[in-house]
């Protein structure tokens, strides 16, 4: 096994981009209709941005990647240079607080500042540096990654929601 994709899906994290986009490739159909459909093809294209994560066995490298149809871009940082990956929950995550998002209070239809919870991929690397490389937004997709991560040898994983799971059914049993 060479590469293996642990593809997330469309994030639509640019679909404000699309829409203008969009809008564009209509004023742009006024000018000449070949442009406006020239355009209008790449604002479909950024509708349809993918994300997730590539792990290259082979090379010993992994990326954050964002792609469009078979098409994969992200910066690939080097397994080798890594000691440990752990999983863990963002409210358990000192080196890196939980990510601040506007959310609607369900309620009263209010805005107001809450925190997300993600599943947040933390490497130690050999020097003994932190730093937080992914937030997954399902726990599924943070699993896929950490198995494949447990492929690799000489890296030492641990996945700590696990950890807690456990201890949080065991508590309720007793």
């Amino acid at each position: 096994m060479k590469t293996e994709l642990i593809h997330e899906g469309m994030t639509m994290e640019y679909i404000p981009q699309g829409f203008l986009i969009m809008i564009v490739a209509i004023a742009g159909a006024f000018i000449h209709p070949l442009l406006g459909l020239l355009i209008a093809t790449i604002g479909i294209g950024v509708f349809t941005i993918s994300t997730g994560i590539e792990i290259d066995h082979k090379n010993l490298k992994m990326r954050k990647y964002k792609g469009i149809l078979m098409y994969r871009w992200g910066k690939w940082l080097p397994l080798n240079e890594w000691e440990q990956a752990k999983l863990i929950l963002s409210i358990d995550n000192k080196d890196m607080p939980a990510q601040i998002v506007n959310a609607m209070d369900v309620v009263g239809g209010a805005r107001k500042k809450s925190s997300i919870r993600t599943f947040d991929l933390v490497v130690t690397f050999k020097n003994g540096t932190k730093a937080t490389i992914n937030h997954f937004l399902k726990y599924s997709f943070a699993l896929k990654t950490m198995q494949a991560l447990s492929k690799i040898g000489e890296l030492k994983t641990m996945n700590l929601i696990e950890e807690r799971l456990i201890r949080q059914r065991q508590t309720r049993r007793h």
